[in-house]
């Protein structure tokens, strides 16, 4: 599970260059597909929330964001666990992930 939550992460630290007061949504729009099932068994909404916010504070820290005038501000990102090819992708304040990546890169450890 490590080297999903690795590739999870740094999506994210991409998708939220630089954040101020934010709230961390997450969807799995796949939950009946073996993808979903181990996104929800395995990895789940507060874990998912969890790094969204330490990514977060990643982000300010490395750029020395100190305070919300510092930072772009963006009040909600979405994470969204989808039935898609590819392995991810993030448009605006959107993370999309895709469900067979999930099952493939747990199945894989």
């Amino acid at each position: 599970m490590s080297r999903h939550v690795y590739a999870l992460s740094l999506l994210v630290l991409l998708a939220i260059n630089t954040l101020s007061a934010v709230d961390y949504t997450v969807t799995n729009r796949a939950t009946g597909t073996a993808g979903g099932a181990r996104f929800n068994t395995d990895i789940g909404v507060d874990y998912s929330k969890q790094t969204l916010a330490s990514a977060t504070d990643f982000i300010w820290r490395t750029f020395q964001q100190t305070n919300a005038a510092d930072r772009k501000d963006i009040q909600t990102v979405s994470l969204f666990i989808d039935v898609m090819g590819g392995v991810a992708y993030a448009v605006n304040n959107e993370i999309h992930v895709s469900d067979s990546y999930i099952g493939e890169a747990i199945q894989a450890m």
